[in-house]
């Protein structure tokens, strides 16, 4: 699931965590200026619903579901 919402994401991903869907994966950019404690605290709410931070690039977040089924791009394997 890719998230594009603008300055909303500690409100509306807090949401979804609480009443799901609960995707695999989870991207999204987190628009400054922010606080860096809200940061932290969704971040944090994250890893207690089963997800860790995967990649960071930036501002740019990318958090996998423990234990959750990934599709592999087949591009990515060819030889």
């Amino acid at each position: 699931l890719k998230v594009v919402i603008e300055g909303a994401e500690s409100t509306v991903l807090p949401h979804l965590l609480r009443q799901g869907p609960y995707p695999p994966v989870v991207c999204f950019e987190y628009d400054q200026p922010q606080s860096s404690l809200a940061l932290l605290r969704l971040l944090g709410t994250f890893h207690d619903h089963g997800y860790r931070l995967v990649r960071r690039e930036r501002w740019n977040f990318t958090l996998r579901r423990s234990g959750a089924e990934v599709p592999t791009d087949p591009q990515s394997t060819a030889h």
